[in-house]
């Protein structure tokens, strides 16, 4: 995977977890890294707040899964 790449999705992540990610204020490049990676294939609504905390704790879980792996 694309290091930039993961280190948006892990930003915006932490920025919506964090609360500083509203749903109406996500920019283009945001809705972009928030299609670029979702759990199981599943869809997510950018509107609902719900979904955007469940993908967050799935990218930054998949991440630390990774993390550890290669520290292994």
């Amino acid at each position: 995977m694309d290091h930039r790449l993961r280190f948006s999705q892990i930003s915006l992540a932490l920025r919506i977890l964090g609360g500083s990610a509203d749903m109406g204020l996500m920019n283009e490049d945001d809705r972009r890294t928030l299609a670029s990676w979702s759990p199981l294939g599943a869809s997510i609504d950018p509107d609902n707040p719900d979904g955007l905390r469940r993908w967050a704790a799935a990218l930054l879980t998949e991440a630390i899964m990774d993390l550890e792996l290669k520290t292994l």
